[in-house]
């Protein structure tokens, strides 16, 4: 998928653009439709805890893009990183389940645990169709906001190179509380909703390092 903005181009940039492009990879855009359909429409859940959760995938990540020899270049990696985790522990519980999970959301947020402790690669995933909405990309100078889409789109291809590794195939078994008459099973509306994937516009929020509003 691509987020419908403004392009960097192939030379220099003196203006800021107004919201942030990502390129999703066919592979990560079928996981995601993948997703929805088992979760919303067949009542399937992903078995939690998952592991790899998301903390150790991304860990894993900084691991292989940091050599030891680190560089400025090379901290921006773990900078984004910490500032992903923290928009994912915030924004899971307000925009990125189905109301079919939340009941199971529930049950493993005891105190003091992360969501990016219990969750894995298919709910993270989920993060990158809500960062533009939740990310300020306009108040970012041009060389930073080409930074981070940059380090923003290696993850999705590290994600995407690895998709065997760390996408778990939803279980047979449907999230504890629900009826499997219901019509909420079938509900797309709360959530995700991959209709609105081509273009989503930026909501006023703190930056990557900071937490999401709303």
């Amino acid at each position: 998928i691509e987020l419908d903005v403004v392009g960097c181009g192939g030379g220099v940039r003196t203006a800021m653009a107004a919201r942030l492009e990502l390129s999703l990879p066919a592979v990560l855009r079928l996981q995601l439709l993948e997703d929805m359909d088992a979760v919303a429409r067949e009542g399937r859940s992903v078995p939690l805890p998952r592991r790899p959760c998301v903390r150790e995938v991304l860990a894993r990540y900084v691991e292989l893009r940091t050599p030891r020899s680190k560089t400025k270049a090379d901290a921006s990696v773990a900078e984004v990183v910490e500032g992903l985790l923290r928009y994912f522990d915030e924004a899971l519980p307000r925009v990125l389940l189905y109301a079919e999970e939340k009941l199971l959301h529930a049950q493993w947020m005891v105190s003091g645990t992360k969501p990016s402790e219990v969750y894995g690669a298919e709910h993270f995933l989920r993060l990158f169709v809500r960062l533009p909405d939740l990310l300020p990309y306009h108040r970012l100078d041009p060389a930073s906001q080409d930074l981070l889409q940059e380090r923003l789109q290696d993850v999705l291809h590290y994600l995407s190179k690895h998709r065997a590794k760390y996408f778990a195939v939803a279980s047979s078994s449907r999230p504890p509380g629900l009826d499997p008459s219901s019509t909420d099973i079938h509900r797309t509306d709360v959530g995700l909703n991959p209709d609105v994937l081509p273009s989503v516009s930026v909501r006023e929020g703190g930056a990557l390092g900071s937490s999401p509003s709303g």
